[in-house]
């Protein structure tokens, strides 16, 4: 009786000297943010980041589209134009010059039997396939019309001299798409681009045909030993351009001075039967102008050149790729800094511009606890304290107090602590328990 008297009697001396901790309970958040931003225009191939990810200061954030250019059609590499790593604003990278072995002299004998088989247009992309077994296949371009009967220049695929084809509006050489039989020849035509630039009152518009007739040999009667058939290509309010000029006779040479006139399939290829024409006013003279240069297809493109896959001279086919580019030198586009991904504003097949924000990264992290405002007195700018995670109760760490707000509308206080730990990039939103406790 006499211990336990003395036990009690102990406790109550020292209770006195002891004072309760304090325990709040709060959750990290962001300190410092830094963005992530797209360093191209263009639209995003691949964004890799998503909120509550852990990234690197290399972590790749995304990727912009980068654009490949393929060859439109069989051919030739004629001149390279620009070099790798050049930033170019709608200028020519590649010219290209056709490969058009064969020409087709062909008629509407044989299509199939609906109207809209015996009409044939200048410009009329076609499909060709061998008669004899179907093995030889080709794709090429109406370039005149006359009648029933028109001839088509080869741009792509195998064809041999002789070989009759049979013609098709499309690719799937269904029988309903027959509009035609042709017959292969060498095809000696030379073609060219020429611009109006004296026009008169009234011009032709694109898509138009017009014959252009070199001006120098012209005849008393107003014929011309060099003449053939173009397409307007664009007009403005006092010139046009015409490109896929075939020459039905004769040449050109850059600078030679021409007269454009109106077509009609009506009057043939024969000069002749034009001049008559064009001196009675049945067809229309549009003005004046120049050869300019011989026709290539020419590449363009507004960017910086990632990759040239061809050089001068190269042989090309169809499909094949010319070279790749990008709206920057960079595409590609990382984190700058390890921390924790708060907010992501873009994803793939998204449309950005350079320097835009698509992410933002929580670089620093913070203790938040909010309590009541009666708190203040324990609560002190400087102090530090002991924290320990919900992950880890019983592993103690040190965080200091930087700043404590009060709102006494809703008498609470909000105390912010920075972490004095090696880590001090603990997950966004972890609970965390902050005591006084010595």
């Amino acid at each position: 009786m006499k211990n336990a008297f003395s036990i009690l009697l102990a406790v109550l001396l020292i209770l006195p000297c002891v004072s309760l901790a304090q325990v709040w309970t709060g959750s990290t958040q962001a300190k410092d943010t830094e963005p992530v931003m797209a360093t191209a225009d263009g639209t995003l191939e691949t964004f890799n980041i998503r909120v509550g990810q852990k990234v690197t200061a290399d972590t790749l954030a995304g990727k912009t589209k980068v654009t490949s250019i393929y060859s439109p059609i069989d051919g030739t590499v004629n001149k390279v134009r620009v070099y790798e790593g050049e930033e170019i604003s709608n200028e020519t990278v590649i010219s290209l010059a056709p490969v058009s072995k064969y020409l087709l002299y062909c008629t509407v004998d044989g299509a199939y039997q609906r109207v809209e088989n015996t009409i044939v247009h200048v410009g009329d992309r076609v499909w060709l396939m061998c008669s004899m077994d179907g093995s030889h296949r080709a794709t090429g371009r109406v370039i005149y019309v006359s009648g029933d009967n028109y001839n088509v220049e080869v741009d792509g695929g195998s064809l041999f001299t002789g070989e009759v084809v049979f013609v098709y509006r499309e690719g799937s050489f269904n029988e309903e798409d027959h509009i035609g039989r042709g017959t292969v020849t060498q095809n000696n035509n030379l073609r060219f681009i020429a611009r109006c630039d004296d026009c008169k009152s009234s011009t032709p518009g694109v898509g138009n045909s017009v014959i252009v007739m070199k001006q120098s040999g012209m005849g008393g009667d107003g014929s011309s030993s060099s003449y053939g058939l173009g397409t307007v290509s664009s007009v403005s309010s006092n010139s046009f351009e015409v490109t896929d000029i075939t020459m039905w006779s004769g040449s050109l040479s850059v600078g030679d001075k021409l007269s454009f006139y109106s077509y009609s399939e009506s009057y043939g290829t024969d000069v002749s039967s034009l001049t008559t024409a064009i001196s009675s006013g049945s067809l229309t003279s549009y003005g004046s102008g120049s050869y300019l240069r011989t026709n290539k297809n020419d590449i363009t493109a507004t960017g910086t050149i990632l990759k040239l896959n061809v050089k001068d001279g190269d042989p090309v086919e169809r499909g094949q790729l010319l070279c790749t580019y990008a709206s920057s030198a960079h595409p590609e586009f990382y984190c700058e800094s390890e921390g924790w991904v708060t907010e992501v504003s873009a994803a793939e097949g998204d449309t950005v511009t350079e320097d835009q924000i698509v992410a933002k990264i929580a670089t620093s992290v913070e203790i938040s606890i909010k309590t009541d405002s009666s708190d203040k007195e324990s609560l002190h700018i400087g102090t530090e304290y002991d924290y320990w995670t919900a992950d880890e109760p019983h592993v103690l760490h040190k965080c200091r107090i930087t700043d404590v707000l009060v709102d006494t509308a809703s008498d609470t206080l909000t105390a912010k602590f920075e972490l004095l730990d090696a880590d001090k990039l603990l997950p966004i939103g972890l609970t965390v328990t902050v005591t006084d406790e010595e």
